[in-house]
């Protein structure tokens, strides 16, 4: 199970969540928007994460997952 509120700053909206996680990795703004199309909120993305269902939040947490954070490097750091 994936905790909803972990690591989401409740004030940024969902873009701007993971647009600082993927700067922070090196990864830039198209993946952001792609990524938040795959996870289903691109219609949203402007919204605060803090105004976001449990499902919504999880679905954030998955795109963090899904391609903002170099997985490969990050493993390395292991």
């Amino acid at each position: 199970m994936l905790d909803s509120t972990a690591a989401i700053n409740e004030g940024r909206s969902a873009y701007n969540h993971l647009l600082c996680i993927a700067q922070s990795n090196g990864i830039g703004r198209r993946r952001v928007e792609e990524v938040l199309d795959i996870v289903g909120l691109a219609k949203v993305a402007k919204r605060r994460a803090g105004t976001f269902s449990m499902g919504m939040s999880q679905r954030l947490g998955i795109g963090v997952a899904l391609g903002v954070v170099d997985l490969r490097r990050a493993r390395e750091r292991s």
